[in-house]
């Protein structure tokens, strides 16, 4: 049976037709793509000054064809990134490869086009082991790697990068040899950055495509305006932060972000003039790879002025959380501590920035240390002593006030500074001692006790019986139990032993009090109660001295004493003798059960 078409099959049938072939094209596309570059990640051949001068020609003119016919961005950078790793950039910053890279590639090709090339076989292959290679009637040269990652590779020598816009310059005048009407280096002279359409340029007046040093005359405006509008950028920055400090930042210091204001501000024109000269205007060559290293050693300037800056910022809160005033020891101390801390995070950034710009760090480094050694030799006292003073605000063994002894000096700290600390001595005069002694020497604050000492030795008569010694040390242990300025820790009231002309008591108690003032004055109460009751017990107090008795000595009061004895042998009977210790029921009976100030004194009824 014969199928007859009908109407509608011949549209159907060319349909079909149209999308193979629309299929054939693509997949041919696809094969040509993939034959012209089967491996689009492998480096270009560098094993031989042959087959790096063959790789070079090859990528350049890849990336003419690409940029000329308008295939892509992506295959002129690929052919461009090829082409300059056949240059030795070893002495270039690697935020700048592709800057000078690009421009030395296209001085080097605009220069090839106008040289009498060697034939191929006579160029020196993977055979011929040398170590240098020089285009015949030039100083272009390709050397052989000896170190790195591409040892053994064959690049265009440094010097060679270096001195290609003077050859250039020599050999501008002559005739390429492929007749073109215009290389590329002119038109990526004449061209704006990627971020402006390249026919903006074309739309300016005629005038303002005259090249002076080459480029067109539009650019230099461009750049000059940039720096005009930056200037009143800063400028109107620096009011507005003027006006803020002044509004906010006179009361409270660490709210005073003119500084920081203009430091940012300054940062980031620094960053947009390196995204200007290259993405907008375009400005090409060395004097693009000059403003841009420029603009980066501008931005890390002013990184490090807002690093100084914030941690002045730093230093101004942590005086004023303290709640200190500004100009006290603490606040001095806070201050150089956080600026020791911002210069150690400056020279970070400052060696990182180096590295960053390909500068070597190392030379510099030593030569700092050779200098650093002769000042810090020549300064060293005053290193000492600041040291010291961080020491002492680190430990803070005292404070503004205190009364200490240091050394054989005591008196009251009246200023603690970064070289010396200050004090006032008993005798009123003013000692100033370094910080660097002072870090070393014992410190005794005074200022700090929690309690006083009163340690003393009661001297009573020989003629004083067993049963009184007794009742004088009972009554004056109740005494002290019973005293709330006697803390009861440690106290100790004891018959010490036979002196030469006294029976010795030893009274060691610790007085809750810490100044000189109270201390004397609860002392002085303790005596007076002590000597009542050295009086109430009829013994009294020995005193070395030889008497000639004229008259019949009266001896002691026999009645008090008759009394004592008689008591202290009613404690006997009662189990109730308080030696060696009073029981735990009698101290807590007897804790602070006295009148201090005594009964009568005009400050008894004062608050402590």
């Amino acid at each position: 049976m014969q199928t007859v078409p009908t109407a509608d099959s011949g549209p159907r049938f060319l349909d079909i037709g149209t999308s193979l072939l629309c299929c054939l094209l693509l997949c041919a596309t696809a094969f040509k793509a993939l034959a012209s570059d089967p491996h689009p990640l492998a480096p270009p051949d560098r094993s031989s000054p042959r087959a790096t001068l063959q790789s070079f020609i090859t990528q350049m003119n890849a990336a003419h064809r690409a940029y000329t016919s308008g295939t892509g961005s992506a295959d002129v950078a690929q052919a461009f990134r090829r082409a300059i790793d056949c240059f030795d950039l070893s002495n270039v910053a690697p935020t700048l490869h592709f800057d000078v890279g690009g421009f030395s590639a296209l001085l080097l090709k605009e220069i090839l086009d106008r040289l009498d090339l060697p034939a191929e076989d006579t160029i020196p292959s993977t055979e011929a082991d040398l170590k240098r290679w020089t285009i015949p009637q030039t100083e272009i040269a390709i050397v052989r790697i000896k170190e790195g990652e591409l040892a053994g590779q064959y690049l265009f020598s440094q010097r060679t990068v270096e001195r290609l816009h003077d050859f250039y310059d020599q050999i501008r005048h002559l005739p390429r040899r492929d007749s073109a009407d215009k290389g590329l280096l002119d038109i990526y002279l004449e061209n704006p950055g990627g971020l402006v359409p390249a026919h903006w340029a074309e739309m300016l007046p005629a005038w303002s495509l005259r090249r002076v040093f080459d480029r067109p005359v539009w650019k230099w405006l461009a750049l000059i305006g940039y720096l005009i509008v930056g200037i009143a950028i800063v400028r109107g920055v620096r009011r507005l932060g003027a006006y803020w400090d002044s509004r906010f930042g006179e009361r409270l210091a660490y709210l005073r972000f003119g500084t920081l204001s203009i430091a940012i501000t300054l940062i980031l024109l620094a960053w947009a003039l390196d995204v200007y000269v290259d993405d907008a205007i375009g400005l090409r060559g060395e004097v693009e790879a000059f403003i841009k290293r420029g603009a980066l050693v501008l931005a890390f300037a002013f990184a490090v002025f807002f690093v100084y800056a914030v941690f002045e910022l730093i230093a101004s809160a942590m005086v004023a959380s303290t709640r200190r005033p500004t100009g006290s020891a603490n606040a001095h101390l806070t201050r150089l501590l956080v600026r020791i801390i911002g210069i150690a995070v400056i020279v970070f950034v400052v060696v990182d920035a180096s590295a960053y710009l390909g500068w070597a760090v190392a030379p510099v480094v030593a030569g700092l240390g050779v200098g650093g050694i002769a000042i810090a030799l020549a300064a060293r006292p005053t290193i000492e002593n600041v040291i010291g003073g961080l020491t002492l605000f680190a430990d803070k063994p005292f404070r503004v006030g205190d009364l200490c002894r240091l050394g054989e000096d005591i008196g009251h700290i009246e200023e603690i500074g970064l070289r010396s600390t200050r004090i006032r001595t008993l005798e009123r005069s003013l000692v100033s001692i370094p910080n660097a002694d002072l870090a070393v020497m014992k410190i005794d604050n005074l200022g700090q006790r929690d309690m006083r000492l009163l340690h003393t030795t009661l001297g009573l008569r020989y003629e004083t019986t067993p049963d009184q010694m007794r009742w004088v040390l009972t009554k004056i242990r109740e005494m002290l139990l019973a005293h709330p300025k006697v803390s009861t820790d440690d106290m100790r009231t004891r018959f010490l032993g036979y002196g030469a002309y006294s029976l010795d008591i030893e009274v060691y108690v610790y007085l809750s009090c810490q100044t000189q003032r109270s201390f004397r004055a609860i002392s002085e109460d303790l005596l007076l109660r002590i000597l009542d009751i050295v009086n109430e017990s009829g013994s009294g107090f020995a005193f070395p001295s030889q008497v000639n008795y004229l008259s019949r000595d009266s001896g002691l009061d026999a009645d008090q004493r008759t009394a004592r004895e008689q008591e202290v042998e009613q404690w006997r009977q009662r189990d109730k003798l308080p030696f060696p210790e009073f029981e735990e029921e009698e101290e807590d009976a007897l804790r602070g059960t006295l009148d201090y100030p005594p009964r009568g004194s005009s400050q008894r009824n004062r608050p402590d």
